[in-house]
């Protein structure tokens, strides 16, 4: 959530002075609090604090929004789902490599306009599913939803993970991997990369929630946040519940939870079963 510092994101924002913004910060503990085993305490009091921002600003009708977040993919989706464009402009940042630079990251404007964008990409930024031909509403079990832009992602885990909490007596769960065409550093080189990115996402999310209606999608997300922020700004408005799990690492072991429910937008920290 805490930007490196404040001048970095205030300088990312093109053609807006320190002067004519309106800063709402959302205040996190220090360190990797999100990375440790989940402490619900802090998780709740982070939650309450970003739907009271999120709050704060559209009381204020603006009509541009500047999202710059550092925070777990979870609470990304929550600010993406609860910013969605109605009345105004929501603009997503991401803190990126420094061009020709691996240890320097900067602040920048990932969509969905960006400053002298070179135009649309027409190429498709995900591989199609297999088996999204028809609509499925005989299948009320779950689905371990992989999106993989990294080329890291392990989809044995993650289906490992839904089994182990939701699946009857162990039941199955089926498997969906939305893969990236190209993984990866060179996943997304230009402005078009994420602004396709993630309109694709968000319509194969939205395409999944139709073909199974009556099942639970579990989202395991592995990619830029930017791209998982913009692709969340429809979860508010799916009918089939949609979780977003978070990887923790107590003891040093990765573990996936479940961590926000939508559309409610609901935390599921407390109680993962719910």
């Amino acid at each position: 959530m805490h930007p490196d510092a404040e001048r970095d994101w205030r300088d990312a924002i093109p053609h807006a002075p320190a002067a004519v913004l309106s800063a709402f910060v959302v205040q996190t503990p220090q360190g990797p609090w999100h990375r440790d085993a989940p402490d619900v305490v802090v998780w709740e009091s982070v939650h309450r604090e970003i739907e009271a921002k999120v709050q704060e600003v559209m009381s204020q009708r603006p009509k541009r929004i500047h999202l710059v977040a550092k925070t777990p993919y979870s609470l990304g989706a929550l600010l993406g789902a609860q910013l969605a464009p109605q009345n105004h402009q929501l603009l997503v940042y991401q803190h990126d490599n420094l061009e020709g630079s691996r240890d320097q990251k900067v602040w920048r404007p990932w969509g969905p306009t960006w400053p002298a964008a070179p135009g649309l990409r027409s190429a498709d930024f995900f591989e199609m599913p297999p088996g999204m031909d028809r609509c499925r509403p005989e299948e009320t079990g779950n689905l371990a939803v992989v999106v993989d832009i990294t080329g890291r992602s392990n989809l044995e885990s993650c289906v490992l993970a839904v089994r182990e909490r939701y699946g009857e007596d162990g039941g199955s769960v089926r498997p969906v991997q939305i893969r990236a065409k190209l993984t990866g550093q060179g996943a997304i080189r230009q402005p078009a990369d994420a602004d396709k990115a993630s309109t694709e996402l968000a319509e194969l999310l939205q395409l999944l929630s139709e073909s199974f209606p009556n099942a639970r999608l579990h989202v395991f997300y592995y990619g830029p946040l930017a791209v998982l922020i913009r692709a969340s700004c429809g979860l508010s408005l799916r009918r089939t519940p949609i979780i977003l799990w978070e990887a923790v690492y107590p003891n040093s072991q990765a573990q996936w939870i479940p961590a926000i429910l939508f559309p409610e937008g609901r935390l599921l920290i407390a109680d993962p079963r719910r």
